[in-house]
């Protein structure tokens, strides 16, 4: 393999490492390239009409980029690496950080009914508008004001270290809100008042009268993550440390193989204050196939999922002679995203149910990003007869085998979601949060998120003390007599929970719970509708 030291503009081709031999390598925007790629904005329809990357490579082979510990600055609205269609490519020993977080955090100074006085934390500019009463995040490259779609604002608290109550916002007095929020979203009128701000508005009851929290306020949309791959095959990343990777640190598209080594992403990275890593996801998978292997992790700080992997339902809209048409509901991504591929193995399930119809072999995958249809041919014509408008498609090719092991997960405010029928072991693995570390989901209804666990594998992990249930499945299918169950073989094996609450687990087939200990009196699982249970040394509820 030829070696090269890296500098900023080199020309990356194959068969090449890339060595850096400096401490610090700042990024600008000058230092970009421009991608109209629809395919690389495709996981949120919050994305603009073009991304500025750094590191764009396509279409390469055999390449390590080794930074040798550097530290990699970018300044602006930069996504720092995109890998396009590239096999066998390494990534490893940087630290990757942000002049300006992509997020905003003050000190809670009183909070009442309808005023909050903040002040803001060092490295958080903003400028209040006092013509509109608006607040304006704002860096050396780039402005937001805060007043289109939304804001999540987050309440705080040093002393346990967690995130609690969540209020989406817009503030001044022209706003211009999302169609469809999840949420109520909240006017906030502006004040500047000496050193500190005063937000006036409605706010939670639970704020009310708090005081030595912070307030964090995330503005930008998830358009932006520290290192993603579009197809490919055999990426490997290590010794990566994530001060602030933007919206998400890893997204990972119809990807085959994918190993991950001491990717570690860091609150409060080396005492700089920062309650947020990431304004979103850790690690994000949609439809990969092969291998996912995450090791010797530490994530903290995230506002969302430390580890997402699934695959996508779209429902038939019309069935063709040597295919089908459908369409794409998947909630907050386009429909450049990529679900199925040429030579996939899929399932027609009826209606919303787990009902199956029918298999096919795709021999041609096509959409229409515009209208977003999505025309599946396939290799055999003669079985479509039994499916109709409104059935439920489901990749089975695009389920990846999943080992997380080692993993250390303090403060994050989603969970982990599991949605993949390939083999899943986490072991050894640390959740320190106070909230559901572990669910396996699964919907057809708003996300289209799929598919179901097949068989799953936790053993000597630990749990933190919370107040509701550590593991749980939580899916929106319809279950039918013909079809009871959506995940299968569950099994929890040696963990320690310390409280009593362990599971909760909603129409599962097969779940084995044993040798788990814990420092209550007792532990406790709620089964509902599962069927072949072998629950040892806990009671059930």
């Amino acid at each position: 393999m030829k070696q090269v030291t890296f500098t900023k503009g080199v020309k990356f081709e194959s068969n090449t490492y890339y060595r850096a031999e400096v401490g610090r390598i700042d990024f600008y925007l000058s230092d970009t390239v421009r991608s109209y790629n629809p395919e690389y904005r495709s996981h949120t329809t919050g994305a603009g009409e073009y991304m500025d990357i750094a590191f764009l490579l396509c279409d390469l082979e055999n390449v390590v980029l080794d930074f040798g510990g550097a530290t990699l600055m970018f300044h602006g609205r930069i996504q720092p690496f995109m890998l396009d269609n590239c096999k066998n490519v390494t990534i490893k020993n940087l630290k990757l950080d942000y002049d300006r977080p992509f997020y905003t955090q003050a000190s809670l100074i009183s909070c009442e009914e309808n005023t909050m006085r903040v002040r803001l934390d060092e490295g958080f500019s903003c400028r209040v508008d006092t013509e509109h009463k608006g607040l304006i995040a704002t860096s050396e490259t780039w402005e937001n004001r805060m007043n289109a779609k939304d804001c999540l604002l987050w309440l705080y608290d040093p002393a346990d270290k967690q995130l609690h109550t969540i209020i989406l916002a817009l503030f001044g007095d022209e706003i211009y809100p999302h169609e469809n929020p999840p949420l109520p979203i909240r006017q906030i009128f502006v004040e500047q008042d000496g050193e500190d701000i005063l937000f006036h508005g409605s706010f939670p009851a639970d704020w009310v009268g708090r005081k030595d929290r912070k307030l964090v306020i995330t503005h930008e949309p998830r358009d932006k993550t520290a290192i993603q791959t579009v197809g490919g095959e055999n990426i490997t990343l290590s010794d990566i440390v994530i001060v602030h990777g933007s919206a998400l640190a890893f997204i990972g598209m119809h990807t085959k193989d994918i190993f991950i080594d001491r990717f570690d992403i860091c609150a409060n990275y080396d005492g700089n204050g920062r309650i947020v890593a990431n304004n979103a996801d850790g690690i994000h998978l949609f439809n990969c196939y092969g291998k996912v292997e995450i090791k010797n992790c530490t994530m903290e700080g995230l506002l969302d999922d430390t580890v997402n992997v699934h695959g996508n339902f779209v429902a038939v809209t019309e069935v063709l002679s040597d295919g089908i048409m459908s369409d794409s509901r998947l909630a907050g991504l386009t429909s450049a995203l990529k679900l199925f591929l040429a030579g996939d193995r899929i399932a027609v399930y009826r209606g919303h149910t787990r009902e199956k119809l029918a298999e096919f072999t795709l021999t041609d995958a096509q959409t229409d990003i515009e209208s977003g249809r999505r025309v599946l041919r396939v290799a055999e014509p003669e079985l479509l007869s039994v499916i109709s408008e409104g059935d439920v498609i489901e990749n089975l090719s695009a389920n990846a085998d999943v080992l997380i092991e080692n993993c250390v997960f303090r403060r994050f405010r989603g969970t982990m979601r599991m949605q993949t029928s390939g083999k899943i072991v986490i072991k050894g693995c640390r959740f320190e949060n106070r909230g559901t570390s572990l669910m396996m989901t699964g919907d057809t209804t708003y996300w289209y998120e799929s598919g179901p666990v097949d068989d799953i594998t936790i053993e000597d992990c630990y749990f933190a003390y919370a107040l509701n249930w550590r593991i749980v499945t939580h899916t929106q299918v319809e279950y039918t007599e013909k079809a009871p169950y959506y995940h299968r073989g569950v099994k929890i094996k040696s963990c320690f929970f310390d409280g009593k609450f362990t599971c909760r687990l909603d129409h599962v087939d097969g779940v084995e719970f044993v040798g788990n200990k814990t420092s209550a009196d007792e532990l406790i699982i709620s089964l509902n509708a599962c069927n072949d249970c072998a629950v040892f040394d806990a009671r059930e509820v």
